[in-house]
């Protein structure tokens, strides 16, 4: 159970999901030659289907390109979803009996990466913090004392910081803004798209412990994505892994972590940072560069990387089955899946 959390991986498979995604696609087209007609198509995000329930923390992994910040994207409507659907607390979203976008963003909110880049630069902290309530129909005056109200919740003085502009700001303090304008409108749910990757370790600790103690005092529910697995173990119920735009794993932190069941997904535990000697990498934990998302490997896209690869891994996709039902925990590969041809169709080698 991580930090300031009451969930478990049981629980997480029985409760009725806060947030319901089913099946979601996105291709970007490439354009080329004198006409700048679409010579290709980029293959994002495929086929990603995954819950969050009341009181969790999501998090999601995969090295870069494998499509975890276009999901975001996705989920919060910047950009367009080519297949799929998207429910939240049963209603489906931009659907003509369910809920609107706005409504959507009213519910969900996101933090990005680039604390500098996500504010404008030509607004102070509390022309920033009231712009949402405002824009929602909330009063000049109210507005004004919920952003007094945020900025103490993200440990920020309102005398000091409110009159402030962005530049005027450390890095971690313009987190902490970000972070205070995403509860402007008291979301459940909140995107964190590696928000904390780019502040150095000692702001890191501080901005995941205000996290923590956002999430339990506020009953708030996060997708947490990010590279770093240590911070990943630290917050997260559960975990989806995935690799070139497909969902290869997920489960409760504690079965992802102790016992991995897809390669991709081991590889990356192996490359986790680690500061005892004992436990150094003497050898890359995955050999080779990611395939080009544009014309992926047919079967299982991570079998042109995977030691473990056969024919059936080139010939068919891999189906998601489920291996621990305690857990939730489902892996899509063909050594997990019994009813396949792989040589090693029993199970990964402990």
């Amino acid at each position: 159970m991580r930090p300031g959390s009451e969930t478990t991986g049981k629980r997480s498979s029985l409760a009725l999901p806060l947030l319901e995604v089913s099946h979601l696609s996105k291709a970007f087209p490439v354009r080329g030659g004198l006409l700048g007609r679409t010579i290709a198509h980029v293959r994002a995000v495929d086929d990603v289907s995954f819950v969050l329930h009341a009181g969790e923390v999501l998090a999601v992994v995969g090295e870069s390109g494998s499509g975890k910040s276009t999901v975001a994207q996705l989920l919060m409507h910047l950009v367009s979803r080519d297949q799929g659907s998207i429910h939240l607390e049963g209603a489906s979203v931009g659907a003509k009996d369910g809920i609107t976008v706005r409504q959507l963003r009213r519910s969900m909110q996101i933090v990005f990466q680039d604390s500098y880049a996500a504010l404008n630069p030509r607004l102070t902290v509390f022309e920033t913090l009231v712009y949402g309530p405002r824009s929602n129909g909330a009063s000049r005056h109210t507005s004004a004392m919920r952003a007094e109200k945020l900025l103490d919740e993200v440990g920020l003085d309102p005398a000091r910081f409110a009159a402030r502009y962005p530049h005027e700001l450390s890095g971690g303090q313009r987190q902490r803004v970000n972070i205070a304008r995403a509860l402007s409108l008291d979301p459940r749910i909140i995107i964190l798209d590696e928000a904390v990757s780019a502040l150095d370790k000692s702001v890191e600790a501080q901005i995941l412990n205000l996290l923590v103690t956002l999430k339990r005092e506020l009953d708030l529910q996060y997708i947490f994505i990010s590279h770093d697995l240590n911070v990943v173990e630290y917050i997260s119920d559960r975990v989806m892994v995935m690799y070139l735009g497909t969902v290869v794993e997920q489960a409760a932190t504690d079965a992802i972590f102790s016992r991995p069941r897809h390669p991709y997904t081991r590889a990356l535990l192996t490359s986790k940072p680690t500061i005892d000697p004992r436990r150094r990498t003497t050898e890359l934990p995955i050999q080779g560069e990611m395939p080009n998302p544009m014309s992926p490997p047919s079967g299982c896209r991570f079998r042109t990387r995977c030691p473990f690869a056969d024919d059936v891994c080139a010939a068919q996709v891999p189906r998601t089955i489920t291996v621990d039902q305690a857990a939730n925990h489902q892996v899509a590969c063909h050594m997990a899946d019994p009813l396949s041809s792989h040589s090693r169709a029993a199970g990964m080698p402990a």
